[in-house]
């Protein structure tokens, strides 16, 4: 009885290693735009109000805005693929029966 069989399913998602990669490219890039936030905000510490402070915070905030919506993209775009993966493996199974 040492020769047990496995039975089990095992899902492979395509693009799983560069979604992945993507995503913490993203978050590396809010990493070191939040640091440039920071130091936006020290160097504006007596004039935080003053329209270059506010240019300089606005170009920042919009730079991390873009990598959130970029974040926000491919988690779409992994969702999608998944719904369409399940949608086929459903329609193969009942093909099968």
């Amino acid at each position: 009885m040492t020769n047990k069989a496995k039975i089990g399913a095992s899902i492979v998602l395509d693009g799983e290693k560069e979604f992945k990669s993507a995503v913490t490219a993203c978050s590396k890039k809010l990493a070191t735009m939040r640091s440039e936030l920071g130091l936006v905000k020290e160097k504006y510490a007596e004039n935080a109000n003053s329209l270059t402070a506010l240019q300089d915070k606005h170009k920042v905030l919009s730079n991390i805005l873009n990598s959130l919506r970029q974040i926000v993209k491919y988690s779409r775009m992994k969702n999608i693929c998944m719904r369409r993966k399940t949608l086929l493996m459903l329609k193969y199974d009942t093909r099968e029966k």
